[in-house]
């Protein structure tokens, strides 16, 4: 069985000095938003 994992990514943060910019649910709000926006381009090509 899979269990569940929700990394950590302090040590990214520290080792990379890097940060993400956007919050998890920000950024699946943007990839659903360009995918909507694809679905309804290709409807209009199909009408």
């Amino acid at each position: 069985d899979v269990q569940n994992r929700v990394p950590k990514i302090e040590n990214t943060i520290k080792d990379l000095d890097w940060k993400p910019e956007y919050s998890m649910e920000q950024a699946l709000k943007h990839v659903f938003d360009a995918y909507k926006d694809q679905v309804a381009a290709a409807r209009d090509l199909v009408n």
